[in-house]
């Protein structure tokens, strides 16, 4: 994401302050869509949803997820921000500055946003009458469920601390792992289903060797084994008739075009 939506983030605040607001994309809704997939995907105690080669455990960069929302007019994304400076032990904010991978531009602007950031921590903590657990609680209220249909990606949560990711997609996506109709599951931060995420990059990452990894085949994620046969590489192995809708909590597709 960092390097994803994130940076479309930074190109579209560089093209609304070269052109002195004449160019903004703020209100874009696939802008929002990728910002709050951040947010929406973030499952608790640093578990996030990883598909693919991604982080399955990571706290994520506090301040371009605050200024991000700030642009972009999300309450959820702002929350987020705020969220991910809080530290529920020591029951303080955490607003130490740094360079995100070496990035020059969004250290400026985690500096410029700074005192906003700051500001936005005292209100909230405010808002919860200075009970910081509360505070913390009352931050993700707004993180919902949502479907991502591009990618066939279905995010739900529940009030009883349910949570699933599932998927459809193609095994020919970016970074990709043979994991068509897979699943992740967590109760309270729990986790009950995992994805094994991705090991550290080697030679056999992106060479020949990569489908012989466990973690990138279809028997190492939760997804059905076939009479011996695993899912097939290439976009042409993909998941039919993805349906998911919301309100009910229910997604659907049809796996057997993953399989040779």
């Amino acid at each position: 994401w960092n390097m994803a939506g994130g940076k479309v983030y930074d190109l579209s605040r560089m093209l609304y302050d070269a052109s002195d607001g004449k160019i903004n994309m703020f209100g874009d809704e696939q802008l929002r869509r990728m910002g709050e997939w951040k947010s929406k995907t973030f499952i608790g105690d640093d578990w996030v949803t990883a598909f693919g080669d991604a982080q399955a455990h990571t706290r994520g960069d506090v301040a371009i997820q605050y200024r991000f929302g700030y642009d972009i007019g999300s309450r959820e994304m702002m929350d987020f921000g705020i969220y991910l400076s809080t530290d529920p032990v020591k029951k303080k904010f955490n607003n130490e500055l740094k360079i995100d991978n070496n990035d020059i531009f969004r250290h400026l602007e985690t500096f410029r946003y700074s005192q906003l950031l700051m500001e936005a921590e005292e209100k909230a903590l405010k808002d919860a009458g200075g009970d910081y657990d509360l505070m913390v609680k009352e931050l993700r209220r707004n993180a919902s469920s949502e479907w991502y249909g591009d990618n066939q990606v279905a995010v739900f949560r529940n009030p009883n601390g349910w949570y699933l990711a599932a998927k459809g997609g193609s095994n020919g996506e970016r970074h990709n792992h043979n994991d068509v109709g897979s699943g992740i599951v967590f109760l309270r931060e729990f986790p009950v289903l995992i994805d094994l995420g991705c090991s550290t990059y080697r030679k056999e990452t992106f060479g020949s060797g990569r489908y012989t990894l466990l973690e990138n085949v279809s028997s190492g994620h939760n997804t059905v084994t076939v009479n011996g046969s695993e899912q097939g590489t290439g976009k042409e192995f993909a998941a039919g008739q993805a349906v998911c809708d919301l309100e009910a909590g229910t997604f659907t597709a049809e796996f057997s075009g993953a399989y040779p």
